[in-house]
């Protein structure tokens, strides 16, 4: 009679046989789970909730209406605006005075420089004046023309320099003056762009927005209320695909290498094997990591994979997180 401990021994050692075909042999085939695309839905400022078309799980069209929203500019902001327009008044008067400043200094400038020519054209004339009574007296020269090239040609130097200075005085009193009279001021060019801005966000102070639907696809988690003031890109709902377009699994680290970027793949699912696309692998994982417990084949045995992304026509059977059946 066949002792009952060796019908137990026996058991074992059929149990373990399968188990190290199951771990250590490399599978043909790997599950994964079909999902679609989402899209976070929000809004670039703070809103308030009017009112919510839709809801979860409702099938839309591109276009259509999901929420209406409304808009209220912050009191802060054009507090801030008003005092920022009220310091740039203030340095707009600093810089014009100080055009004046600068006109007078031209004006000071250009006398005194004037003054000096015309003292040094005084002396030249003096002396060449002078020279002439001098060499007139002299009997012995009455025939002879006396001429002071050097002297005369300083003179005219001088008065070329006289006339140089009068032009470019008149044109920076000119150029200054017309600044001042015409208001070239770069603060108040700043003045003019805040106070359109102010008046801009003055129309815009309660702005009612609608959120229409990116696309024709599903309602998924809507994330808010009506009448709820939201944050800056908080997440309204979360909207996807009609039908899946990836599918993720997990790759065994014994056969990580046989798959690349690229690769065509069978794409099954586990409820009904007649149901299949062919998916093209677009993403491998870069680190290995456990395997989730519903894609093991042994869901009671830790197993650690790659994560693969692979992309399926969007004219397909599956729904959204199916289980199904990758052949390698």
């Amino acid at each position: 009679m066949i002792q009952p401990y060796y019908i137990i021994a026996i058991l074992i050692g059929i149990g373990l046989f399968y188990y190290d075909q199951e771990v250590t042999q490399a599978p043909t085939e790997i599950f994964g789970f079909a999902e679609n695309r989402d899209t976070e839905v929000n809004f670039n400022y703070p809103v308030t909730v009017k009112s919510i078309l839709v809801k979860e799980g409702q099938a839309t069209n591109k276009g259509e209406v999901l929420f209406r929203l409304q808009r209220v500019q912050p009191k802060e902001q054009y507090a801030d605006e008003n005092d920022r327009i009220a310091e740039l008044r203030a340095e707009a008067i600093a810089w014009k005075e100080e055009k004046k400043g600068d006109l007078e200094v031209l004006k000071s400038k250009y006398y005194l420089d004037k003054k000096e020519i015309e003292a040094q054209i005084g002396e030249l004339e003096k002396e060449i004046s002078a020279k002439n009574i001098l060499y007139s007296q002299l009997k012995s020269l009455e025939k002879t023309p006396v001429e002071f090239h050097g002297q005369h040609l300083e003179l005219e130097n001088k008065r070329e320099e006289s006339l140089l200075l009068d032009s470019l005085y008149y044109q920076e009193k000119s150029n200054l003056e017309n600044i001042i009279r015409l208001g070239e001021n770069p603060f108040l060019l700043e003045v003019k762009r805040l106070e359109s801005q102010r008046q801009f966000d003055e129309d815009q102070k309660i702005q009612n927005i609608e959120i229409t639907a990116p696309f024709s696809g599903l309602v998924g988690s809507i994330q808010c209320r009506e009448e709820e003031h939201v944050p800056s890109f908080k997440t309204l709902l979360t909207y996807y695909e009609p039908n899946p377009s990836i599918v993720k699994g997990f790759i065994h680290e014994e056969i990580m290498m046989q798959l690349k970027i690229g690769k065509k793949l069978i794409i099954r699912s586990t409820n009904d094997y007649s149901r299949q696309v062919e998916g093209e692998v677009i993403g491998l994982g870069s680190r290995v990591i456990e395997i989730p417990s519903r894609l093991r084949k042994i869901e009671d045995i830790k197993t650690y994979g790659r994560e693969v992304l692979i992309s399926i026509p969007r004219e397909n059977s599956f729904i959204q997180k199916e289980k199904v059946l990758i052949e390698l």
